[in-house]
């Protein structure tokens, strides 16, 4: 999966499959499982040649300039990542140190000698590269450009379509940052793969970046701003003069002129000089295009204080100039846009948009504006690189034959993570929380209110309701932004990695962070977002107890948005679990949450350890042949798979009682392989209410109506089994041979490179039942008619009968409740991507009680991990 997401360029499946794949790394550790670490080691050298600068997810992922362009070290030998897998690359190496030798194979060696990787971390400005070569010794630990400092920085916003969506793409241009109070003339022209950025303060020497963009030119029928964001954010203040759109590409060369006041007029679509505005009229537009625009709240200088003429000053809070749309404003023929200003900030922090087109729908348009580059790992990007950071030094120090790093790159690692442990540390603030027991307890928050004034918190305060598959923007409610809100629990998920790098690596570290600080954080999530109902567990939408709606019409997605709760399951996916080394009642949570899950979930009664699933509106039901029973209605199913059958057959059995159905082609039961269209056996109830069995092999079918069966009436129990030899198959309806079929394959028959069977009952890949399931059992051999009999007598159990693969009496309990509200808020199954996310919490359980799961769960992850 990993390697074909990286192969056919697919950043999303790719994202959710490298966080998958961390949670699983953490567990092969924990579980010193040397076998899992060497499979994943196998799926990332194979990926390794995919890694490299041509690639697009790494452009996807960073949003940044520097991750975009890699100008001057495109003959690098090394590959760009994204950070989450170099955060990935590093914790396998770290887990590679931390084996016995005798316990690596070849496949570690190969990885250990065979990766090197870059990535471009967004806050320090620099490319940092983390890999070795061990093949040689060499090292690629250097610092690839300089670092720019903090300031504010130029940057450009563009329209791009991921996948259908149209989202934005943000480049920060790599110039040096602006200073406050002094005239810089910058530039910015792209045409939707290359951007290039020139800075030029008065009198001083210009900077210039070319960079690689994933943007589009689109074309946009919504208004111009000047000094602000469209939606009234990201408010400018300073001063600006001689405001440009360009619909073409300007040269270097006529970026120079512009620079020295000539004039450049081909392509001009809008100028606005500002020298006949008093602040409040109308600004004109000198290029003839007639695009006038609307100034408020803006104050007009002297010709003295500003770069050419008059020019007007923007207060950082209200002012903004107005532009209606013009034909001579659509983008959609134009060879490339420049967007050109001269621009006096007022500070050298804060940013704020500078020209702004679009972005109230669908994310079109364009912004050049400026935005605050501080040397803060505090982003998604930095906290997966720092903690990178953290377990390449921990690996080095365990074992240098995994990991050579020199003394000096050594400290400059070092010097690097502890810059971040102090700025992180400057961020935390405390909250009083009342702990399981009613006890008061202190709660830590990071960065509140960093991201309070992004699209994504503007309904941070809203917690009302709205009609299914509507958000509070489609129902009229205007924007509730909380304040001093934290991260949302999703992109929190960071926080996991990052703090437990720091615990399990102090040694090697010149300094962690405190205890108090780790057990706070814990506290914050288990005591501030956990509604504390273990019997519904369900977490805020935001760390520190905010539970609005959150990222409501995301990137231009109409009726989008995340309810509250809306985040819930990013609790047991995201790592959370693994801080129960911190607060030990996390353990409890985790159990209510497993509990949950397993409301889903049956195993079999011979206890192989296969699985069935109940999804969809399937719930258990005390009413069966004999015990309980498993209810299905309108589309709900049970769900299971097993390995192949062998050379002897194969037989399914199960009770039927069905509701409805009577005139209506009804699906009972199916069993396939590949792609379940075309490998398949299926149970159907026919409209005349005669069963019949529909085998098919590389869409050749054969197809038995059973037309001398008597009909299986609804409203009363039968017994349904289908027997195979593999070379015909027999149905049997309430212990009697109803008719048989030849067969020309299908799941009966062995196929080369199957491994499992899938089964669906109640809900098939085409039509579902109403009605009631039980005692449903599969074999590994063609049962005779006398075992039949015994079975739908009831004289002999399926598990005492030879050859079963899996058998459910369903007398097991299941609590419906609960099943509902797992389905509702999380609505994943244990051995799924999802589930197995759990598997590094659970190997931190200590109670014997909990002690099988994670043997049963690391069976699925071997298959799960197979098609990695």
């Amino acid at each position: 999966m990993i390697v074909d997401a990286l192969q056919q360029g697919n950043p999303y499946s790719l994202y959710d499959t490298e966080t998958f794949t961390v949670n699983l790394v953490k567990y092969a550790r924990y579980a010193q499982n040397a076998s899992l670490l060497g499979e994943i080691a196998d799926v990332l050298v194979a990926a390794a040649p995919y890694l490299n600068t041509t690639f697009g997810y790494s452009e996807w992922l960073c949003e940044t300039s520097a991750c975009l362009a890699w100008p001057d070290y495109r003959d690098q030998e090394v590959r760009l990542v994204s950070s989450q897998f170099v955060h990935l690359l590093a914790e396998v190496l770290y887990g590679v140190a931390s084996l016995p030798d005798s316990a690596r194979g070849s496949s570690l060696d190969n990885f250990v000698s065979t990766y090197a990787y870059v990535v471009w971390h967004e806050h320090l400005y620099k490319w940092i590269a983390l890999g070795v070569d061990h093949g040689t010794g060499e090292t690629y630990q250097e610092i690839l450009t300089d670092e720019l400092g903090r300031g504010i920085q130029l940057s450009l916003r563009m329209n791009r379509e991921a996948n259908g969506t149209p989202e934005y793409a943000y480049v920060r241009g790599g110039t040096q940052p602006l200073t406050a109070n002094v005239w810089h003339h910058a530039v910015i022209t792209y045409n939707g793969e290359t951007a290039v950025f020139y800075l030029q303060p008065l009198g001083g020497e210009v900077s210039s970046v070319k960079l690689r963009t994933n943007g589009q030119l689109v074309a946009d029928p919504y208004e111009l701003t000047i000094g602000r964001y469209i939606s009234e954010w990201n408010w400018f203040n300073g001063t600006l003069d001689e405001v440009r759109v360009y619909s073409r590409i300007l040269s270097e060369d006529e970026v120079a002129r512009r620079y020295k006041g000539e004039e450049v007029s081909s392509g001009l679509a809008g100028s606005w000089a500002f020298d006949d505005s008093d602040g409040s009229s109308a600004v004109q537009d000198s290029s003839g295009h007639g695009n006038t625009g609307t100034a408020f709240n803006t104050q007009r200088l002297s010709a003295s204080d500003c770069r050419k003429g008059g020019c007007l000053s923007f207060d950082g809070v209200s002012s903004y100039v107005l532009v209606a749309h013009s034909q001579s404003l659509n983008t959609s023929s134009w060879s490339g846009v420049t967007l050109e200003a001269w621009v006096r900030p007022a500070s050298s922090s804060g940013g704020g948009t500078i020209l702004c087109k679009g972005w109230q729908t669908g994310y079109t348009g364009f912004e050049m504006r400026l935005t605050e580059n501080s040397v803060t790992p505090v982003g998604d990007t930095d906290m997966w690189v720092t903690s990178a950071t953290v377990y390449t030094l921990a690996a080095a120090e365990k074992d240098a034959s995994v990991v050579y790093l020199d003394d000096a790159t050594k400290q400059t690692f070092k010097d690097f993570v502890e810059l971040g442990r102090l700025v992180v540390s400057a961020r935390f603030s405390t909250s009083i929380l009342k702990d399981f027991d009613g006890g008061e307890v202190q709660g830590v928050n990071f960065d509140l209110g960093a991201s309070d004034d992004t699209d994504d918190y503007q309904y941070s305060g809203f917690t009302g309701a709205t009609p299914d598959g509507l958000n509070p923007a489609d129902v009229g409610v205007l924007p509730q932004p909380a304040s001093n809100v934290g991260w949302d629990i999703s992109h929190a998920r960071r926080f996991c990695h990052f703090f437990l790098a720091f615990d399990e690596c102090a040694n090697v570290l010149s300094a962690s962070f405190s205890r108090a600080v780790l057990v706070g954080l814990t506290n914050q999530v288990i005591y501030g977002a956990f509604n504390k109902n273990f019997s519904g567990p369900l977490f805020t939408n935001f760390m520190d107890g905010t539970n609005g709606w959150y990222r409501v019409n995301y990137v231009g997605r109409p009726h989008f948005g995340y309810p509250p709760y809306g985040l819930t399951m990013s609790f047991p996916t995201g790592g959370y679990g693994l801080w129960s080394t911190f607060n030990e009642d996390t353990t409890a949570l985790l159990q209510s949450l497993w509990q949950a899950m397993m409301s889903t979930t049956l195993y079999d009664d011979t206890g192989s350890g296969v699985y069935l699933r109940l999804s969809d509106g399937a719930d258990w039901i005390a009413d069966g042949v004999s015990g309980g029973a498993v209810h299905v209605a309108n589309g709900g199913q049970l769900s299971f798979a097993i390995p192949a059958f062998g050379a002897h057959g194969a037989s399914l059995a199960f009770w039927v009682k069905l509701t409805n159905g009577d005139g209506q082609l009804v699906d009972l039961l199916t069993a396939w392989q590949g792609d379940g269209y075309t490998d398949f056996i299926l149970v159907r109830r026919l409209e005349t209410g005669k069963l019949c069995i529909l085998v098919q092999k590389d869409d050749d079918d054969v197809v038995d109506t059973c037309t001398d069966s008597q009909p299986v009436p609804v409203g009363s129990w039968h017994h349904i089994a289908v027997t195979s030899d593999t070379k015909q198959c027999l149905i049997y309806v309430d212990g009697a041979v109803m008719h048989s079929t030849g067969l020309n394959g299908g799941v009966f028959v062995p196929q080369t490179g199957e491994e499992t069977v899938q089964f669906l009952a109640g809900k098939t890949h085409w039509t579902y039942m109403n009605g009631t399931l039980d005692g449903l059992s599969v074999f590994d051999t063609a049962l005779g008619a006398e075992a039949v009999g015994r079975l739908c007598s009831g004289s002999e159990s399926a598990t005492a009968m030879g050859a079963v693969i899996a058998t459910w009496d369903f007398d097991e309990h299941l609590d419906s409740s609960l099943h509902a509200f797992w389905d509702e808020y999380y609505g994943f199954d244990p051995v799924s991507l999802n589930g197995l996310m759990f598997l590094p919490t659970l190997a931190r359980w200590e109670s014997s009680s909990a002690a099988a799961e994670p043997l049963i769960m690391l069976a699925a992850a071997a298959t799960v991990l197979s098609v990695l």
